[in-house]
C-alpha cells in the first residue's frame, strides 16, 4: 500500500486488478465457451499488481466466453478480500475510514472492497476528475506487467496448442518466473526487442 501512495499519491490501494486473454485451441465439444468478444478462443488471466509490477496473485483458466468482472466474483481472491479482516486495516481521510481496496476498470462492480472511475460527464465534479486521473495513474500499473509478460516469453502472443491443464500450468510457471525476472533486475521489455531474432546473435 505505501508503494502505491507514495508513487502515485493513492491512499490504502493494494493492488491493480485486471484482466487478459491467452490464445488457445479450444477444448473438442467446447469452442463457444471459450469463443471471446474479440473472435477468437482463450483462457483469461486474471491478476492483481503491486506498484513494483510484480504479480501479486494469478487466476488462469477461465473460458475466454466470461468477462472479467465475473470470473473475479468466482475466484478466491474475491473470497479473501470480502472477509471483515480487510475492513480493520484503513485510514480516515477527511473523517472517512477508506479501508484497504483493489482498483480496476469500470468492466467490474463497485463496492467497499474495489474501486473503480467514475463514469465521465461533461460537467462532472473537479474531485471526481482528479479521483479518476489519479486512479487511472495507479492501473496503468497493471497493463504494463501483461504486456511485459507477453514480450518476455513470446509463446504467450501465439496460440497455445496443449492440453488444458498444461496450458495452465505453463502460464502459472511464466508468471512466476516474471517476478524473479522483476526482483532480480533482469531484461526490461526494451532488452527483449532488442534480443529479436534478427539481433541476438549479435548478443552472443
Amino acid at each position: 500500500m505505501d508503494g502505491v501512495l507514495n508513487k502515485f499519491d493513492y491512499p490504502m490501494c493494494i493492488g491493480a486488478l485486471d484482466g487478459t486473454h491467452i490464445s488457445i485451441k479450444a477444448p473438442q465439444g467446447l469452442e463457444s465457451d471459450y469463443y471471446n468478444y474479440k473472435k477468437f478462443h482463450s483462457i483469461i488471466i486474471l491478476a492483481t499488481v503491486d506498484s513494483n509490477m510484480l504479480f501479486t496473485y494469478a487466476n488462469v483458466g477461465a473460458p475466454g466466453r466470461c468477462n472479467d468482472a465475473y470470473v473475479y466474483s468466482k475466484c478466491q481472491l474475491y473470497d479473501v478480500i470480502q472477509n471483515d479482516t480487510y475492513s480493520k486495516h484503513y485510514m480516515k481521510i477527511n473523517n472517512i475510514k477508506v479501508q484497504s481496496h483493489l482498483i480496476a476498470d469500470s468492466a467490474f462492480k463497485l463496492d467497499r472492497t474495489l474501486m473503480k472511475p467514475y463514469t465521465i460527464l461533461p460537467d462532472m465534479p473537479k474531485e471526481n476528475a482528479t479521483f479518476n486521473y489519479r486512479l487511472s495513474r495507479c492501473r496503468c500499473t497493471i497493463e504494463r506487467p501483461f504486456g511485459l509478460l507477453k514480450n518476455r516469453f513470446r509463446c504467450l502472443k501465439r496460440k497455445m496448442e496443449f492440453h488444458m491443464d498444461n496450458t495452465t500450468n505453463i502460464i502459472k510457471t511464466l508468471v512466476v518466473l516474471h517476478n524473479l525476472c522483476i526482483i532480480t533486475g533482469d531484461h526490461s521489455e526494451a532488452d527483449w526487442d532488442m534480443l529479436a531474432p534478427e539481433n541476438i546473435y549479435k548478443s552472443l
